[in-house]
């Protein structure tokens, strides 16, 4: 039979006191590292982003034609919306494996996919449709990246 003594306050632990260094505050910057130009440009981006769909809203309601206005709105809808998106996700470009690759190809496929797509929105010229296209495969590349 073991007997274990015990004060009346119970068992207590040894105190050891360690003292650590103050934590040192970490700046977005120096985090980001070589990533911190895609935080910039998503900045610059998502302002065009709001500037755009603001001006948008103010040229489109000028068309008089029902059909043509819907048109253009839903086309510069979705030239706005992949727009914001990709410009919210290059935030996270200090985060992925390859910042440089990943974050050009986004950049690159979200100008040469929506800039098009305002241009056919706000003008109805279809001249530029198969740049756009050539952007949406540049965003494809840009997710695909994540993977490898």
């Amino acid at each position: 039979m073991i007997l274990i003594s015990t004060h009346k306050n119970g068992i207590k632990p040894k105190q050891h006191s360690l003292q650590l260094p103050p934590a040192k505050p970490l700046k977005l910057w120096e985090i980001a590292g070589v990533g911190y130009n895609f935080v910039r440009l998503a900045g610059l981006s998502g302002t065009a982003a709001v500037v755009m769909g603001a001006y948008a809203k103010h040229c489109l309601s000028n068309i008089s034609d029902p059909s043509v206005k819907m048109e253009a709105k839903n086309i510069f809808d979705t030239a706005n919306r992949f727009h914001f998106l990709h410009s919210i996700v290059l935030l996270a470009m200090p985060l992925v494996r390859r910042p440089a690759l990943t974050g050009s190809l986004m950049a690159a496929g979200t100008f040469l996919f929506s800039g098009p797509m305002y241009y056919r929105a706000l003008t109805g010229d279809k001249t530029y449709v198969q740049v756009a296209t050539c952007g949406g495969f540049c965003l494809i590349a840009a997710w695909l990246s994540l993977i490898f």
